[in-house]
């Protein structure tokens, strides 16, 4: 499920911090894998964690640099499983701006 839209300049870093709405009140996140789509190298992620409370994720986001002067699109999967077992696969779309080139 695609549960957020973000924007990233080329070159810069941000600290990204990601809300699952469907977990129950006393369900919290265990084990959280990211993949990127497409894996090119350009756009990473660093640093990911789950927050002490365990309602969310964080990570930092770099926007690498485009060599094309064209916006980049990048789709972070977020597979996520709670301490009550639950399995979900959540997205987040980043687009990468180059600036005023678009």
């Amino acid at each position: 499920m695609l549960i957020a839209r973000e924007s990233i300049e080329p070159s810069s870093r941000r600290i990204y911090s990601v809300n699952f709405p469907w977990l129950a009140a006393d369900e919290v996140v265990t084990v959280v894998t990211v993949s990127t789509e497409p894996n090119d190298g350009i756009f990473e992620l660093v640093d990911l964690g789950i927050d002490v409370g365990g309602k969310q994720v964080r990570f930092v986001a770099y926007g690498g640099g485009s060599e094309e002067n064209q916006a980049e699109e990048y789709l972070v999967r977020l597979l996520v499983t709670t301490n009550l077992g639950n399995v979900n696969d959540d997205c987040v779309r980043f687009i990468v701006n180059c600036g005023g080139c678009c």
